[in-house]
């Protein structure tokens, strides 16, 4: 557990390291923005960049590792002082899963297809049926 743990604090920093590197070549506005507000204030400089780095890690990471023949999953800490919660699966257990999960939501997106597809059906009868009325009151 220790290695995913190490891993993650490693990218972290390397994506600390690239955003120090870009705000100062003027690059990402929004923690640009951030850094202005606290510029005199060198920890909470840190700080911002570490949330945002964090933030960024969250979007783009892959949280799933394969460590030890176990799956292991990540979830990045709430705030700095945490460490990142790291969950180890059975791989035929999260496998099995995961595709559980992909069924289910398979289902739910048909059944709202075939919701919407009903919907339409409405909606095109409805504005015929409109017409159709306002054509008849225009003609008489």
């Amino acid at each position: 557990m220790s290695e995913i743990t190490d891993q993650y604090y490693e990218e972290i920093e390397v994506i600390e390291t690239l955003l120090n590197e870009s705000v100062l070549g003027g690059e990402f506005d929004t923690l640009k923005k951030i850094l202005q507000e606290v510029k005199n204030d060198e920890h909470a400089r840190n700080r911002a960049i570490g949330k945002y780095a964090k933030d960024l890690w969250c979007y783009y990471a892959i949280p799933i590792r394969l460590h030890n023949g176990r799956v292991c999953v990540v979830w990045p800490p709430e705030n700095v002082l945490q460490q990142p919660i790291v969950h180890e699966y059975n791989p035929g257990e999260f496998f099995a899963s995961a595709t559980n999960t992909v069924l289910e939501m398979r289902n739910v997106l048909e059944s709202e297809r075939k919701n919407h597809k009903k919907w339409k059906t409405i909606g095109i009868w409805s504005l015929s049926l409109l017409a159709l009325v306002v054509l008849s009151s225009i003609l008489k």
